[in-house]
């Protein structure tokens, strides 16, 4: 025998009406960001000419970015990718998360960890201590790097406010140089 619950007042049919409501109300908003997410615009960066001050990416420039391994760990100097000065990059919008890698070499065959690093303070180091830091992997079959036959490597990097700095630092088993491109999506909240 199944024992079906009845509500017996008004009241708790209208509980159980709001609990459905903020479930739907819930599904449809994470249904909106990925759509959002998914059919924004996305631009591409590359190293700007001149690194000084916070002005570190030039959209759509042909200069890939170019970070050197440390053997077996993350220790290496991180460089910079997105200064402050680099985003918005569409006027107006106030978040943005980087969505794609290209890589455009690298100098062995071996496989690779890109580690980027994102906050507000002054120094890379600090905000990867944090654990302000996204990382994402790829296998360079060959020394010219696997940008001609895989396509962007997806990045799972948070939405986060444009006054954001972005840097990267990577490891491999040995002392490699990887260049690369980022995709970016912009986003107004």
């Amino acid at each position: 025998m199944v024992v079906k619950y009845i509500p017996n007042t008004l009241q708790e049919i209208e509980d159980k009406v709001d609990i459905v409501d903020t479930n739907v109300d819930s599904a449809l908003a994470k249904a909106i960001e990925i759509e959002t997410h998914i059919h924004t615009l996305e631009r591409w960066l590359g190293i700007s000419g001149d690194q000084s001050g916070n002005d570190w990416a030039l959209e759509s420039s042909l200069t890939p970015f170019s970070v050197v391994t440390q053997a077996g760990d993350f220790t290496a100097t991180a460089i910079k990718v997105i200064g402050t000065d680099d985003t918005p990059i569409i006027a107006g919008k106030t978040f943005f998360d980087m969505h794609r890698v290209e890589i455009a070499s690298a100098s062995g065959a071996e496989i690779y960890i890109l580690r980027f690093i994102y906050g507000t303070g002054a120094d890379a180091d600090v905000e990867e201590a944090a654990g302000r830091y996204t990382d994402t992997m790829f296998f360079a079959p060959n020394a010219a790097g696997p940008g001609a036959d895989g396509g962007p490597l997806m990045v799972k990097f948070p939405r986060i406010a444009i006054d954001t700095k972005v840097w990267c630092k990577a490891k491999a088993a040995s002392i490699e140089t990887v260049t690369f491109y980022v995709g970016v999506h912009e986003y107004d909240v």
